[in-house]
């Protein structure tokens, strides 16, 4: 007999128990990761619960590196960091030479000649680096990504999908380990695995869960808790839009679909699995996402987890183009690729990219955001459907209009606008803090964040783009994000505030502007 997924099945994909993001997929990023983070903060807990168990009942706090655990939890914590020591003496090994490389370059080199230095090179960086200067005579390492996921630091065998029902909106943040609980079902494999992908299609079309257990290789003790998570009832038929104009539909977060003549793409993919009043799932979602347009790689935006969840409905990902080699800049290309995803698309500011007879996409510049790093992995996406045109801002910081007047006419006058006004912002540490050499100065941490726009930032541009529409993502206001998120949003948080302010204002203006919640929906129609 057939059954379908339920709705409300989670499939979390992890890295030895770690909550899965690029950081600490790609090999490039994740050895320091996991020695600056992932094996300090299991010590720490393992040494004193108590700070992490006080740091977690502070709700102002959500979010920070520090366990969402009880002390009773410190036994499994150590058997946690056994394992993990015993299979990653690696990525420790890895990142310690380069890190002893980076301070023996930046200490010695002078702008002389570096050649000569390659035969010195560390066993675990030969073949995978280059010693490069920039035009100011600084060195600097540059990592080879492609490389480095054909050697051992990228092992799929740390992988695994934690499949289980979601009961409530909230999780542990993605800083806190995931330890199995009565319902669980655990995967070891990889996240490419066809096995993983027909499991997450089964929300979509029936399978004998019989089957797909010996697909999986479930062990026999395993099959009540799978076959639990599926049901025989039929999920109401995904319908493609087939009226006139253009289709926008808002899903939570920076996630909104575009449906224009058969052709739909959506941005930054997230949908709630919980379901509840005014909220869309997975079954409202479009048959087909024909196109997936990243606009950069932070977790609340580039999810793995939504990826596999979506995989088998996904047809072409669009994402930043970087240079590559930047510790601090993982390939989305090269990771999609791992994760089982073959058409990727990469684009750089002013690439135009045809999506249908009379549908193009365009990239242009995303700005700011990222504690002033240099990071590129970031675009904003300029949709012209027919007669129609749509900006998806993403999380751009505003910082200098003129690099959009560059693009006049075809910015100008758009029909709608949507946009992200996290106005506040991690510290840099919290998403940066563990792949730099040494610890960032609190001073510096705390004034360089990954803030998006605010209000006042975001009116000239309105100005400037005359739009007749725009609105603003629901930044942190829906519960089921936070466990990537590690904030709660109430009414009186900045964010709100300034999309209050934002929307005030444009309405003021004659401009229709709301903040987008669950079940937003236009339709973009010829006068």
């Amino acid at each position: 007999m057939t059954h379908f997924l339920r709705s409300d099945v989670v499939l979390e994909p992890l890295v030895l128990q770690w909550f899965a993001v690029p950081h600490n997929v790609s090999p490039m990023t994740r050895p320091r990761l996991h020695v600056n983070r992932h094996l300090s903060l299991m010590r720490s807990f393992i040494n004193d619960p108590r700070p992490h168990e006080m740091m977690a009942a502070n709700p102002a706090m959500q979010g920070g590196a520090f366990f969402q655990l009880p002390a009773a939890e410190v036994p499994r914590v150590q058997e946690l960091l056994r394992r993990t020591e015993q299979a990653t003496g690696a990525l420790e090994d890895y990142a310690k030479a380069l890190t002893a490389l980076e301070a023996e370059l930046h200490a010695t080199a002078q702008g002389e000649a570096l050649e000569g230095r390659y035969a010195s090179l560390p066993p675990q960086l030969r073949g995978a680096v280059e010693l490069v200067y920039d035009l100011h005579q600084r060195p600097k390492v540059r990592l080879r990504e492609g490389v480095l996921y054909r050697t051992p630091l990228y092992r799929v065998t740390d992988q695994q999908v934690r499949a289980f029902r979601a009961t409530e909106d909230v999780r542990h943040f993605y800083s806190t380990p995931r330890l199995p609980a009565p319902g669980d079902v655990w995967l070891d494999l990889p996240f490419r695995s066809d096995a993983i992908a027909a499991l997450a299609a089964s929300r979509f079309a029936p399978v004998r869960p019989e089957a797909l257990a010996e697909r999986l290789g479930l062990r026999a003790e395993q099959r009540v808790a799978f076959d639990a998570l599926f049901t025989d009832q039929v999920p109401p038929p995904a319908k493609p839009y087939e009226g006139p104009g253009l289709r926008v539909r808002y899903f939570g977060h920076a996630c909104t679909t575009f449906e224009y003549q058969g052709i739909t793409v959506c941005t930054d993919p997230s949908v709630p699995y919980v379901a509840q009043p005014g909220r869309r799932g997975f079954h409202e979602l479009p048959p087909k996402l024909d196109f997936v347009v990243f606009s950069h790689a932070h977790p609340d935006h580039f999810s793995i987890e939504w990826l596999l969840a979506l995989r088998s409905r996904i047809g072409t990902i669009v994402v930043p183009r970087n240079e590559g080699g930047s510790l601090l800049d993982p390939s989305l290309k090269l990771l999609l690729h791992q994760l089982g995803f073959e058409r990727v698309q990469e684009v750089d500011d002013g690439d135009e990219l045809r999506l249908g007879p009379d549908f193009t996409l365009t990239a242009l510049p995303f700005q700011g955001e990222h504690c002033d790093l240099d990071i590129r992995t970031k675009t904003v996406a300029l949709l012209r459907a027919g007669e129609f045109r749509v900006m998806a801002l993403g999380d751009t910081n505003l910082l200098d209009l003129d690099a959009y007047r560059a693009f006049e006419p075809e910015v100008s006058r758009p029909d709608l606008v949507v946009a992200g006004l996290e106005s506040e912002g991690a510290p840099i540490t919290w998403g940066y803090g563990p792949l730099f050499a040494s610890e960032v100065p609190r001073k510096l941490a705390m004034a360089r964040r990954s803030n998006s726009a605010n209000a006042q930032r975001t009116w000239p541009l309105v100005e400037m783009l005359k739009p007749a529409q725009i609105h603003v993502y629901s930044m942190g206001l829906e519960p089921w994000f936070r466990h990537v998120m590690g904030i709660e949003v109430t009414l009186e948080s900045p964010q709100v505030k300034n999309a209050l302010t934002l929307c005030d204002r444009a309405r003021g203006a004659g401009i229709d502007s709301e903040i987008m919640s669950m079940g937003w929906e236009r339709t973009l129609t010829h006068p």
